[in-house]
């Protein structure tokens, strides 16, 4: 059984990383959302990917640079897409508290930033234990392990994008789970990750061949879940693969 993850949200449908974005996600029939997080210069946890604001507000500046009182009044822009404002973290706190979902929050730390102030905001805000369905993800090996230290019963997520990362994996001890770039996937990597006991999220799977291949390198349960741009089109095919997690009602209890 397979879950379905948004790719920091609806991108295709909703500016990514918003609030719409991450709503329209769970309409078109997501199982869960992933998304970014990271600092403003006020240390307020803020949904952005990018380092810098150039992409989608048109500010040249670093995210990091700017306040969270001059980020909110920016909108960012897409083609085709409505503006949207910059989502802080308390709103998602807010939003997912009220649904049943899966939450794959990733950790944005730019290099030779440490880890530390993102990683603390987080225990700050959330508390000791995390919602039943969070993962928390991230590049950055210190940023995972400062999460262990601090909250050991947060499900982490050690995000894998090249041989590196890779290597990287074999000194964090109990990760919890990996989540490899789409090119990384072998059926040897899916066997000796599913020997550790690790899930595996990978990302982003588009399209029905690359969902085809992914879940025959090693059979579907060497796969829990697959985030994808397209969460409307990967219901489609797990409905119809009969791999479709059952999915909760409205206000019931899940557990990971």
């Amino acid at each position: 059984m397979v879950w379905v993850i948004g790719h920091r949200g609806a991108r295709q449908l909703a500016v990514e990383n918003s609030m719409a974005a991450l709503q329209v996600a769970l309409s078109e029939g997501a199982d869960g959302v992933e998304c970014d997080v990271q600092l403003s210069a006020d240390g307020e946890p803020v949904l952005f990917h990018d380092d810098d604001l150039r992409r989608l507000t048109g500010d040249r500046r670093r995210l990091a640079q700017v306040s969270w009182r001059e980020l909110r009044g920016l909108r960012q822009r897409v083609s085709g897409l409505q503006p949207q404002p910059l989502a802080h973290l308390d709103e998602l706190l807010e939003w997912a508290a009220l649904r049943p979902l899966r939450l794959n929050v990733e950790l944005k730390v730019a290099a030779k930033v440490p880890a530390r102030p993102l990683v603390e905001t987080l225990l700050r805000r959330i508390g000791e234990c995390a919602p039943d369905g969070w993962v928390f993800s991230s590049f950055d090996r210190g940023a995972l392990d400062l999460l262990g230290q601090g909250a050991p019963l947060w499900r982490r997520g050690a995000l894998v994008a090249g041989e590196r990362d890779l290597r990287a994996i074999g000194d964090l001890g109990e990760i919890g789970q990996v989540h490899p770039g789409a090119g990384l996937l072998s059926a040897g990597r899916l066997q000796e990750w599913q020997a550790q006991g690790w899930p595996v999220w990978p990302w982003t799977l588009n399209g029905p061949e690359a969902w085809q291949r992914a879940l025959e390198l090693a059979g579907p349960p060497a796969i829990e879940a697959i985030i994808t741009d397209d969460p409307s089109g990967l219901r489609r095919f797990v409905e119809q693969h009969g791999l479709a997690q059952r999915r909760s009602p409205p206000g019931a209890a899940e557990s990971t």
